[in-house]
């Protein structure tokens, strides 16, 4: 479409200018853009609020248009206004035609109709007062009209001498006569309607920009960013600013801005004895670096519309104080992101600062708030709620308009996912950010959590942010104060709306196990899995039913660009055989050691054990610790198979045996079974203090620990590093290897293995005697399993995943002379379908043919079967349809696969495309076989399957001749 935005001025100071040219910037990507002003040319400044090169920029000479010479109809217009404006002698219905022709007279209107008929304009939008000469303009012109308003119904019909002031008649019969007239908020749509009669559209204005950067809640520092003229309340803040100092000897005042004012507000804070506490800033071209050093925003006007500034406050994270005006409670939520006290009681107003200055938790936790509210103003969002407009305005029935409730439904359904593929399509991705997860959000731990603190403590990457995924934040309360000092490191809480915003926009992507089934790692993003231990039990393909369970974790895998691994035998074990990821992992398997292991080089004793007493466990200094850690056992992984009674009768036989005089015992559960112990059996008292939170780093834990206690977790090859004793206790070995398997005998543990609490007992009153008689073994065992563990894993993970060096240990996966086939045949209830399958798997050579199956039908149990009794050598990717969809993409899908249609509707092809790549991540095939009819393996239709050859049911034999 071609889109005249018209205004007064651009370039120059002001929230309007800066939201036009923010809105014109995104406008101009779609549609042909010119912004038209009554301003000189040469006052052109595209750099001030970056505007794009694409959009034209239309300088009119006001004089061409209007007789400015003081003829006698010149001084009655003249005359008229003046009158108007002290009397409202022509504010009425009768005079309309004489006043408006003296704000904007008829000869001028013409010509004004002619020329913008001329530059065949298919929407024209005016910003404030302009709205009222384009409603005149309206009936004469080609193309579709919108009035934009910046500013509340009050401050343009309330305020002498301002923009409507008295001019009431007029908007009654003109701005109807637009196509539509937008407003701010809900109460000016209100006041518009209650007082005028007229009907609006609320637009909200969006934000002028993202700042990955953050203020710092300690800072004992205001903000005020404003134009110090009366609206904005200056005098009202020197009142209320000199209340606070009374009460307050240490926070100063920032104010960035200029105006008329000035002068008469700094003699005002000098009058008062404040001058030495607030810092008149003036104009500046750099403001984030006051909002970075402040904590508070303050915003004492008079009246205001929609202010940009607590948009930037909130971007930044900084709670807003305002008086409690026109729509200040649609933007602040009063006590959650800020405080409303009442409209110019400055006392109140006094009281807020008060406050918020002196508790610092709660600027935390507004802070926190503010920084989610800033999504409600993205970008992204306004222009698609203006792109809506437009094809409303222009007639053109939108996909969206003719299906609006299914939509609407699809989005209350499946919030997240929804959320997560609108971010996906519209955000782009940041560079220089990193997101860390580790166990769904259990808590800054394990190997994402070592690579975080080598990180952030060293100079080069001082420039990186770092967002955490916290499941819990008051578990993790005391990690999160310890890291919120730092402006570069955030907090989301996992599966919240935050956290798929920053899942689809970061550039680096850290996880020690999987992300989401909505996850797809975009083209551009960086995605390292960490993983969370070398293998002892049984894992991937190699559990029973792994085909349905494991589709998730294979998917991350072979869409990581990196994976960590300890050494060959991880390498091996983990990857290549149990995930089965030989022959098809595009990425880059490094073998550099787990970043988790380099804490047990250099830990501090002191600090780990001062973080466990903060944590509430009761550990003494001069004691050495026995920790028991056993692994998750069960069937469904979020209710362990753990009873907690049999771990406090262990605690006590091992008490019994012991010198506590010499040591003391600890319990680590695993990161599930702690939680759900904890929200289900854990009891309280005395014995909880012997219980290690989840939330607490675990080899943090192992680096103070002197003899460890595991049963079949991984926990103990790390431990094997620091070269002191492992008993194991297996007291269910028999049954857990016929459930789960191991892949490690108990002929090679590096420890003796018992059965029971008693035996254990007799092992721990002789210690030295245990670790002599093990010692083969445990060098043994430290050398196959982690040789690559020296103290530097960080830091060579690190260099190749920033800084973009060669690997030291690299692995590739996907070297292979076998010919690599993906395969669909959908979820064999299609007897047909089914039989051809069957019959391609009698035929096909597996040592010619490596197989992927897509898998699909587990909620059938004959279909469930199946895909449980494939041959092994089939490699299953289980196809969960939790689709990143958007709630459009997601109802034309639906209905799509409902028509006979064949052809892919073009809303589709990217979702298609997002769904394969979601599907197989960064594999590679050469041919694909589809038994099903095309339309049921819909991502293959976007054409984005790049591969030889598609074959189907009717022609797969020819396949087995390629």
């Amino acid at each position: 479409m071609k889109i005249c935005i018209w205004c007064t001025k651009i370039f120059d100071l002001g929230g309007t200018k800066r939201v036009v040219t923010l809105l014109a910037n995104e406008l101009v990507k779609e549609h042909d853009v010119t912004i038209m002003v009554y301003q000189d040319r040469f006052k052109e400044d595209r750099n001030m609020y970056h505007m794009s090169e694409d959009i034209k920029v239309d300088f009119i000479d006001n004089n061409e248009f209007v007789n400015r010479h003081h003829t006698p109809a010149f001084c009655w217009r003249y005359l008229v206004q003046k009158l108007n404006a002290k009397y409202g002698i022509f504010n009425k219905e009768k005079y309309n035609d004489i006043l408006a022709d003296a704000i904007f007279p008829k000869k001028t209107r013409e010509k004004w109709v002619k020329y913008l008929n001329e530059q065949n304009y298919d929407i024209i939008i005016t910003t404030a007062s302009l709205s009222l000469r384009l409603g005149m303009l309206a009936p004469e012109l080609n193309a579709k009209t919108i009035g934009w308003q910046h500013n509340c119904y009050a401050g343009y019909l309330d305020v002498p001498n301002v923009v409507f002031w008295k001019q009431e008649c007029l908007l009654q019969e003109y701005l109807p006569k637009l196509d539509r007239y937008i407003v701010l908020s809900d109460y000016d749509k209100r006041d518009y309607k209650k007082f005028l009669d007229i009907d609006t559209e609320v637009k909200i204005n969006p934000r002028s920009f993202v700042s990955e950067r953050k203020c710092d809640p300690k800072s004992k520092r205001f903000l005020m960013a404003t134009r110090f003229v009366y609206a904005k309340g200056l005098d009202l803040m020197m009142e209320s600013f000199e209340e606070f100092c009374k009460q307050d000897d240490e926070w100063q005042l920032d104010i960035i801005g200029a105006g008329d004012l000035w002068n008469q507000i700094v003699a005002d804070a000098k009058r008062r004895g404040i001058e030495d506490r607030v810092n008149f800033v003036g104009y500046t071209n750099e403001p984030e670096k006051y909002y970075l050093n402040s904590s508070v925003f303050l915003l004492p006007s008079r009246w205001e519309g929609w202010p940009m500034v607590i948009m930037e406050a909130f971007e930044f994270g900084l709670p807003v104080i305002a008086f409690h005006t026109g729509a200040m409670d649609l933007i602040i939520d009063d006590g959650k992101t800020g405080y409303l006290p009442e409209a110019f009681d400055t006392k109140k107003f006094t009281d807020a600062m008060l406050k918020l200055a002196h508790d610092e938790e709660l600027r935390r936790e507004m802070s926190r708030n503010a920084i989610w509210k800033s999504e409600d103003f993205a970008i992204e969002k306004a222009v698609k709620e203006w792109n809506r407009l437009f094809n409303r305005v222009m007639g053109i029935k939108t996909f969206y308009m003719k299906n609006e409730e299914q939509i609407l439904e699809c989005r209350e359904k499946y919030p997240l996912r929804t959320s997560y593929a609108e971010f996906v399509k519209e955000y782009q991705i940041r560079d220089n950010t990193i997101l860390y997860e580790a166990f769904g959000g259990r808590g800054m731990i394990c190997n994402p959590y070592a690579l975080f603190l080598y990180l952030l403590e060293k100079e080069e990457y001082q420039d990186y942010t770092h967002i955490w995924v916290l499941e819990d934040f008051e578990d993790n309360r005391k990690q999160i104060e310890k890291y919120e000092k730092y402006p570069n490191v955030r907090f989301v809480k996992y599966k919240s709306k935050e956290y798929c915003k920053e899942l689809a926009t970061v550039k680096y992507l850290v996880n020690n196990v999987s992300f989401p089934s909505y996850f797809l790692k975009r083209e551009g993003q960086v995605l390292i899995d960490t993983w969370h231990g070398t293998p002892l039990k049984n894992m991937g393909f190699d559990i029973p039913g792994a085909n349905i369970s494991q589709g998730n974790t294979a998917r991350n895998l072979l869409s990581a660009d990196y994976i960590v691994s300890s050494g060959p035998y991880m390498t091996k074990t983990a990857y290549k055989d149990s995930y089965k990821m030989q022959n098809l992992y595009e990425g880059t398997v490094l073998e550099e050691g787990f970043p988790r292991n380099d804490k047990l080089f250099d830990s501090d004793r002191a600090e780990v054990i001062q973080e466990l007493k903060d944590c509430g466990v009761d550990v003494k200094e001069d004691k050495k610790i026995i920790l028991y850690a056993p692994t998750w056992r069960g069937e469904q992984y979020s209710r362990p198979d753990t009873d907690l009674q049999d771990v406090y009768k262990l605690i006590n036989v091992m008490e019994n045996s012991i010198d506590t005089n010499e040591y003391q015992i600890f319990v680590k559960l695993h990161q599930i079974v702690y939680h759900y112990m904890k929200e289900n059996a854990m009891e309280p008292g005395d014995a909880q203090t012997k219980f290690i939170p989840a939330t607490m780093d675990t080899n943090e834990i192992l680096s103070v620990t002197d003899v460890l206690i595991s049963d079949y977790s991984s926990i103990f090859y790390d431990f094997m590093l620091t070269g002191k004793p492992i008993l194991f206790y297996v007291p269910d070995a028999e049954n857990f290897e016929d459930y789960r398997g191991l892949y490690f005998g108990f002929d090679k543990l590096p420890g003796p293995a018992v059965s029971t609490p008693e035996k254990l007992g007799e092992l721990l009153k002789d210690l030295p005697g245990v670790a002599a008689s093990c010692k083969e073994k445990y060098e043994k065992a430290r050398e196959q399993i982690c040789p690559r563990d020296d103290g530097k894993a960080c830091k060579r993970i690190a260099e190749v995943l920033l800084d973009g060096k060669e690997p030291v240990n690299p692995i590739y996966l996907n070297q292979t002379d076998k010919v690599k086939l993906l395969v669909y045949a959908g979820d064999f209830s299609d007897t047909q379908e089914t039989k051809a399958f069957y019959e391609f798997l009698n035929k096909v050579d597996y040592e010619h043919f490596d197989v992927t199956l897509i898998g699909n039908g587990a909620k059938e149990e004959e279909s469930s079967e199946k895909l449980d009794s494939l041959p092994k050598e089939i490699r299953v990717l289980y196809w969960k349809r939790s689709y990143p969809a958007t709630d459009e993409e997601y109802v034309c899908h639906k209905k799509f696969m409902k028509s006979k249609k064949t052809e892919v509707p073009e809303m589709l092809l990217d979702f298609y495309r997002r769904e394969l790549r979601r599907m197989i991540g960064m594999s590679k095939f050469d041919y694909a076989l589809v038994f099903t009819d095309m339309k049921k393996f819909f991502p293959a239709m976007s054409g984005a399957l790049d591969v030889k050859q598609i074959f189907n049911i009717k022609n797969w034999q020819n396949l087995l001749k390629c």
